[in-house]
């Protein structure tokens, strides 16, 4: 029998049907997502869900291609119910399972940490270590950076803080990829103000007058990491 396999964090949940049978194959699978709520939702009434997703499984896959829905912004109740469908829409499969949170992943320059892929992100660190050009820095990169603080920010109970920017603010986006020193200043001071325990070493930046060197990236996922290292002990 399919199972539902999930990946939570503070802002996103990663959703995989696992062990499909020969039966749903081909067919499409509609994902629905409660959040704070003790009950799961009446699945005759896709109102009562906050967000929904849909994907169209692979006739030959054993799995379902994993959805990720980001921009969320939910405790530790989480209601997911995943009804496959044929192409008519008429359900022939329905499984329901409360999420949990999970701890915050490590940073890795290697894998996809989020909206960016595994090959942009390696892209960035390279563009960074070996001085390529800047364009290889992917902007959903940076805007990964800032999610993995979110999920710790999150993880502890602490507030993004607005000296320079709202958390929204310090994100790029495709008609936006300027990072300004606004946006910099705005993720190293909410590294700084939330953990004490690390010394970042990355000045903040004055538009027009300061660079910001490829080093201080690889700095900052240093910092992530050893804050996600810290929080693990406590």
């Amino acid at each position: 029998m399919a199972t539902i396999d999930y990946t939570v964090t503070a802002t996103s949940i990663s959703l995989q049907l696992k062990s499909l049978e020969s039966t749903d194959k081909g067919k499409i699978v509609d994902w629905y997502i409660a959040l704070d709520k003790s009950n799961y939702p009446d699945d005759s009434d896709p109102a009562t869900y906050n967000t929904t997703a849909q994907d169209i499984m692979n006739p030959w896959a054993t799995d379902s291609t994993p959805v990720l829905v980001r921009g969320l912004n939910f405790s530790f109740n989480i209601k997911v119910l995943c009804v496959v469908k044929t192409a008519g829409g008429e359900p022939v499969t329905k499984l329901r399972v409360g999420a949990t949170h999970s701890h915050v992943s490590l940073w890795d320059w290697e894998i996809s940490n989020g909206s960016a892929t595994a090959e942009q992100t390696l892209q960035a660190k390279n563009a960074v270590y070996y001085k390529t050009a800047p364009e290889n820095f992917n902007y959903k990169v940076w805007n990964d950076l800032v999610d993995k603080v979110l999920d710790i920010l999150w993880e502890i109970g602490a507030l993004w803080q607005i000296r320079y920017a709202g958390s929204a603010n310090t994100k790029m986006s495709p008609s936006d990829k300027v990072l300004t020193a606004v946006r910099f200043n705005s993720l190293i001071y909410n590294i700084e103000f939330h953990c004490g325990g690390i010394n970042i070493h990355i000045p903040f930046v004055t538009s027009g007058v300061d660079k910001v060197y490829g080093r201080y990236f690889l700095r900052i996922a240093e910092c992530i990491n050893d804050w996600i290292d810290l929080i693990s002990i406590n």
